[in-house]
């Protein structure tokens, strides 16, 4: 739109006048929208960044409560790992033998047993087939 009167404008110097002052107040109040949605944003980036404060102080939080947690364990863990380095009353076993020969013993019970419940088996294979 031109604001310029003359033979090639239909206006009149006072429409001239009217269109200019709608122009001006066209900008101002497109200006006025432009500030608000700026002021929108920053509000919510305000609100953002504040947020994200919140979100980094809890996130301290839990890993101060975290550490602590882990000094703790660690102490206890110690605690249990040099207890279990002395030896206990009364738990110590001695045995008089060999491991070689220890473990012979065993192996020889071991097959005391087993002959023994092959033996029971047959027995009660033999009342069963009797009983038929």
């Amino acid at each position: 739109m031109s604001n310029k009167t003359g033979p090639d404008n239909d206006m009149s110097p006072s429409d001239v006048q009217t269109s200019m002052f709608d122009s001006s107040e066209i900008q101002k109040s497109s200006q006025a929208r432009n500030a608000l949605s700026t002021a929108s944003v920053t509000m919510k980036g305000t609100r953002s960044i504040a947020r994200l404060r919140d979100r980094v102080n809890l996130a301290i939080k839990e890993l101060s409560r975290l550490r602590t947690e882990n000094h703790r364990l660690k102490k206890e863990l110690e605690s249990v790992g040099s207890r279990a380095r002395t030896p206990n009353e009364g738990a110590s076993i001695v045995f008089t033998e060999s491991a070689g020969e220890l473990r012979e013993r065993i192996e020889s019970c071991i097959r005391a047993v087993d002959a023994h419940m092959q033996s029971h088996e047959r027995g009660v294979s033999k009342n069963s087939a009797g009983e038929a």
